[in-house]
């Protein structure tokens, strides 16, 4: 099942894979329904295949080739390649590309849209507190506490950056004139 819940996330919206700039094309409307429709049908097989749902991967399952290539060898790879063939999508690393993309899109949104405190002003927050805590000789055991917090959120937050870093102008200018829609498409995936 671990396999069945890290694969939904990589499918939807995965920070695994790393696309260049250069390679991306223009996206539309049409291609992220298209996309959304083969995670659907690639989620609901993964439901339906015991060897998909049951495999844990190890640690490994966040390496976006090594699950390529479990994808590959599964027995349920005839159907994956034709559900990814009906979406125009010619090749697992081709859809998890896109699946980056549109993560790094929908944060985009998410941030530039958001009235609540981001994750970056969040680190900020927390290292002031924990520099305040220092300063006043707090407990050795709070600081550690409020250390480990901290530092889950600066591992998050630069994971973010990352992401956000690598949108392209195009990528942020259909988000720009496709706010309500794109949120009301992903907004929950």
């Amino acid at each position: 099942m671990r396999f069945f819940i890290r694969l939904s996330i990589l499918v939807l919206f995965s920070g695994v894979c790393h696309a260049s700039q250069s390679t991306k094309a223009v996206i539309s409307k049409e291609s992220i329904e298209s996309f959304l429709s083969a995670s659907s049908q690639i989620t609901e097989l993964m439901r339906n295949r015991p060897e998909l749902a049951n495999y844990s991967g190890g640690q490994d399952i966040d390496n976006k080739d090594k699950l390529i290539d479990f994808l590959e060898q599964s027995t349920a790879y005839p159907k994956i390649d034709s559900i990814l063939n009906s979406a125009e999508f010619s090749s697992l690393s081709g859809f998890f590309e896109f699946s980056e993309r549109l993560m790094g899109m929908r944060l985009y949104a998410q941030m530039k849209n958001s009235k609540e405190a981001s994750i970056f002003q969040t680190v900020d927050i927390l290292q002031a507190n924990l520099n305040s805590m220092k300063a006043n000789n707090a407990s050795e055991s709070i600081i550690k506490q409020t250390q480990a917090v901290l530092d889950e959120q600066k591992r998050k937050a630069a994971a973010m950056r990352k992401v956000l870093d690598k949108i392209s102008k195009i990528d942020k200018s259909f988000v720009d004139n496709n706010f309500q829609w794109l949120s009301q498409r992903i907004s929950n995936k």
